[in-house]
């Protein structure tokens, strides 16, 4: 009986052995595995972002190339000169008013009381005055 009983656990410790064994080169071949898919899942995520990135940047494209064609016809070079560089024709008076929180308005006159051009910012108190102002002699 105790012959047997050795025998039975041997093959108990063998069994176990062997079952210990396998989970162990189970974990090693799943290990790699599971950091490819968390590798997968973060180039995913950056796949994604870049993909919004892209369109956001395709879309500013889109706007300047716009731009660029708009701005290349002659009345486009005269509202960047007149708005961006403030210049006047001869015969004409630009006029600046600055409100209080140091926004600028500026008016562009031939000659006559009719505003040629008006690039408000924001319309300040001043602004609206000086409109009413203006008003009074058309």
């Amino acid at each position: 009986m105790k012959s047997r009983k050795k025998i039975s656990t041997r093959r108990v410790i063998a069994r176990a052995l062997l079952i210990a064994i396998v989970l162990v080169a189970f974990y090693f071949l799943v290990k790699p595995l599971a950091k490819v898919d968390y590798r997968l899942a973060n180039l995913k995520i950056k796949s994604e972002h870049l993909d919004s990135r892209i369109s956001v940047l395709q879309r500013e494209l889109d706007k300047l190339e716009s731009d660029v064609v708009q701005y290349s016809t002659g009345p486009g070079i005269e509202l960047i000169a007149r708005e961006k560089l403030r210049m006047i024709y001869s015969g004409e008076t630009l006029y600046t008013c600055r409100d209080s929180q140091g926004g600028q308005d500026y008016l562009i006159f031939d000659g006559t009381t009719q505003p040629l051009s008006i690039n408000y910012r924001t319309k300040s108190p001043f602004a609206r005055a000086w409109d009413m102002i203006l008003s009074l002699f058309r």
